[in-house]
């Protein structure tokens, strides 16, 4: 009869063997190793204990049939490509004490259609939530002093976002591809033709005969 989790005597799920679609992790289990979960298409729910406090890279990469995982407040760690993959995955909370959200955690969860991250996250990683297409909105907290490029990168639906303006220079990278990005753009570039500025910085014209933008160098193209 095979095992349905592989535990070892330090708290380490080190493989789900189960056929259960509903993994229901046992109580003491401190970490879920790299890959433990990872591929296990029959799983369309998980519970993790509040004993778990790290979860390693691809722990649950491309678990298709994930719709829901439970993740307590307990888990410091979540590690890159964790949930990557799992493109039917449209509800998760993350933990209050996680600091970083990891390189590509939840990219491709296609059906994530919101997502709450905690007052005290400090980063976000490359491509985090990248491919998230039923994300709508967003709000980054304060807190955060780091946002990777292409953290939020094709989120097709993504039409809502609050970021602190600290990051202002670097939405075009963190929110590329996105109606958010676009729109603001679009308003942007409004205002600035109003105010008889370059639609592209902002910069002033210069010149008699070829008004040039004093920053940005484009000709006056409106």
């Amino acid at each position: 009869m095979t095992e349905e989790f592989i535990i070892l005597s330090s708290g380490l799920l080190l493989k789900y063997n189960g056929t259960s679609s509903n993994a229901v992790v046992p109580d003491g289990v401190k970490k879920i190793a790299k890959s433990a979960f990872s591929g296990k298409n029959n799983i369309r729910s998980v519970i993790l204990p509040p004993s778990v406090t790290d979860i390693a890279d691809f722990a649950f990469f491309k678990c298709i049939s994930l719709a829901s995982a439970v993740i307590p407040d307990s888990v410091e760690n979540i590690g890159d490509f964790a949930f990557s993959g799992c493109e039917n995955l449209d509800s998760v909370n993350i933990p209050v004490r996680l600091k970083s959200i990891r390189n590509f955690v939840f990219s491709g969860c296609e059906k994530l259609s919101a997502v709450s991250i905690p007052y005290g996250t400090v980063s976000i990683g490359n491509f985090a939530f990248s491919s998230c297409f039923a994300l709508t909105s967003v709000t980054i907290p304060e807190t955060v002093v780091t946002i990777s490029e292409n953290a939020f990168s094709g989120c097709s639906n993504l039409s809502s976002v609050t970021v602190p303006d600290k990051f202002y220079n670097s939405i075009d990278t963190i929110f590329a591809d996105t109606p958010w990005l676009k729109d603001r753009h679009n308003r942007q570039a409004s205002s600035f033709k109003l105010y008889g500025r370059c639609q592209h910085c902002g910069g002033e014209f210069k010149g008699f005969f070829t008004q040039k933008c004093s920053r940005c160098g484009r000709n006056k193209d409106y």
